[in-house]
């Protein structure tokens, strides 16, 4: 059986703020869970609160001022000695030599071997140590 591993990076979470308000869950409670459970630190998030959907989305400068040292680093302990070690130069050079702004687009149009938008990991789920113990989802993207 085939098995691999995918690595991704959140730029977006967003939750219903129905489901927050039908389970009496605050705005807090949630951002606890999220640092502390799902270990996403909250301070690299933009966090927007609208009437429909409490959302996080990650801070351009950190998107645009981590993501190559930080894919750097990781395809060099991953791939240092394997022949894959292409396809992790490549990725590198075409963000090195793209606009930020085109970044995204790359991931999804799925042009690169090793940097590309997936859906496998779409959501997770928040369970609160409270009142009826509830739950709530939480959409990647």
């Amino acid at each position: 059986m085939g098995q691999f591993l995918a690595i991704g990076i959140v730029t977006n979470l967003k939750i219903s703020k129905k489901e927050m308000l039908e389970k009496k869950i605050t705005n807090s409670q949630v951002l606890e869970q999220i640092e502390n459970k799902l270990h996403f630190p909250i301070n690299i998030y933009d966090i927007i609160d609208d009437d429909s959907i409490f959302s996080l989305i990650l801070k351009n400068d950190v998107f645009i001022n981590e993501l190559i040292p930080f894919l750097e680093k990781f395809y060099e302990l991953i791939y240092k000695d394997e022949e894959n070690g292409e396809y992790a130069d490549e990725v590198i050079h075409k963000l090195k030599t793209s606009n930020s702004s085109e970044w995204m687009g790359i991931a999804e149009n799925k042009s690169l071997y090793f940097f590309q938008e997936d859906k496998y990991s779409a959501r997770d789920t928040l369970h609160f140590d409270i009142h009826f113990n509830p739950h709530i989802s939480v959409h990647y993207l």
